[in-house]
């Protein structure tokens, strides 16, 4: 089965569910991925169209992508939606495009776009369709994208330049594990909680046992863990800094990747550092130094097992 993709793959990239959580404000419903998608409540069908997700006898899976003419982001990906819209349509697969501007303003710009706005678009009608996707999942920037199933269920959204095309295949051959999917959204949301807290400065028990309940639902992903534990052990934002659950993140990321990661490494012999276990800290960041091969890094990584030793 596929593994549900969430992030980028840099080791100490912000990725984009912690820095909402930054910014704070969860979902305004309960949405979940594996429900039935809403309806497309639309003022004006641009460029194809109408579509009723109700009625799906020819049994397509569906990408509703949520964009608008005024940001960058959204018109640097409406080529490669067309990419993939052009790659997929003979295999039952329809892009959506979805803006909440006026019908007016839509139009005029998928009139600019000609072909390089190949698919269908739609004016969301009041806000409605925006507000039951965006805001029922808590998401607050553009372009976003949510798949369909052939079923009419929500089975993953993210941005549509990360794993999207991945996620499509995976719908299409079958091997698109849509309860892990479910499982990382949960994460996903339990991690905005937690980050929201600790970045307040907020300290509990409660807390603290969310966010260790947290890192054990993404034990199989050590990506994730490694950038939760590296963020409560180093950014600054984090004013509750939980070492229990940082050391937790770490070491199952050091199991999921086998030790084998340079970066992951690095991470636990940190967090191990940071809650005393120094010699430990010290045999494991020798071994994040063997494992790097970039010279800058290895640097980096030799200076930190330089203040280990000294602070020993």
């Amino acid at each position: 089965m596929t593994v549900p993709p969430i992030l980028t793959r840099s080791p100490r990239a912000l990725f984009a569910f912690v820095a909402l959580a930054f910014a704070g404000g969860p979902p305004v419903s309960g949405a979940e991925l594996g429900e039935k998608a809403p309806k497309l409540t639309i003022a004006k069908w641009i460029k194809g169209g109408p579509v009723d997700l109700a009625d799906n006898g020819k049994g397509l899976i569906r990408v509703i992508d949520f964009w608008s003419s005024w940001a960058g982001p959204s018109r640097s990906t409406i080529p490669h939606i067309t990419e993939l819209q052009n790659k997929y349509a003979a295999k039952g697969v329809q892009f959506i495009g979805i803006s909440d501007e006026p019908p007016g303003t839509v139009e005029r710009f998928v009139e600019r776009m000609g072909s390089r706005m190949d698919y269908t678009v739609g004016a969301d009608a009041d806000g409605a369709t925006t507000f039951a996707y965006l805001s029922a999942f808590g998401v607050r920037s553009i372009p976003h994208s949510f798949v369909v199933d052939r079923e009419g269920r929500l089975v993953w959204h993210g941005h549509p330049m990360g794993e999207l095309e991945a996620v499509v295949k995976g719908v299409l051959e079958g091997t698109w594990d849509a309860k892990s999917a479910a499982v990382i959204e949960t994460a996903r949301r339990n991690l905005g909680v937690y980050f929201g807290g600790v970045t307040q400065g907020r300290d509990s028990e409660d807390l603290k046992k969310l966010g260790l309940e947290t890192v054990d639902g993404l034990k199989d992903d050590p990506t994730t863990l490694n950038q939760v534990a590296w963020l409560i052990l180093t950014d600054e934002r984090v004013l509750t800094r939980h070492l229990e659950v940082a050391l937790k993140a770490s070491k199952l990321a050091y199991d999921g990747c086998e030790g084998k990661d340079a970066a992951i490494v690095d991470t636990y012999a940190r967090a191990l550092f940071d809650t005393g276990r120094k010699k430990e800290a010290v045999e494991m960041q020798r071994k994040a130094i063997d494992l790097e091969d970039n010279p800058i890094e290895k640097l980096g990584l030799q200076r930190t097992l330089d203040r280990y030793r000294k602070e020993k």
